[in-house]
């Protein structure tokens, strides 16, 4: 099995003032891979999508976008999300830009 780039798009995480996430945020590098996590079970929005940087979370992929690419996720694509640009500092509270990937999967047939 293999991947294809479906769709690349850029979009700003949300959540990112909650618990240590701005502790966190800190940590962080332009290009950077982050660790996404489907949420099914959570309490706010059955669709949402957390993401890590190791152990540490971030924040989520706004609402408004996380509908349909969790669709796309629960059926087997891949997405994968890099930080773009870390926003905010000098006394404001820092944002986080991201560009997220979606794979869609192909499978390679053997032939006779």
């Amino acid at each position: 099995m293999s991947k294809k780039l479906g769709f690349s798009f850029y979009t700003k995480l949300t959540g990112v003032t909650y618990n240590n996430r701005q502790r966190n945020i800190t940590l962080l590098k332009n290009g950077k891979k982050l660790k996404v996590v489907r949420e099914v079970n959570n309490e706010y929005d059955k669709n949402a999508i957390e993401l890590f940087d190791g152990d540490n979370s971030i924040g989520y992929i706004p609402a408004e976008t996380v509908r349909k690419l969790s669709a796309k996720y629960d059926v087997g694509s891949e997405i994968e999300v890099f930080v773009e640009k870390i926003t905010g500092g000098n006394g404001n509270f820092y944002g986080v830009n991201v560009r997220i990937d979606v794979y869609n999967k192909t499978y390679n047939q053997c032939l006779p």
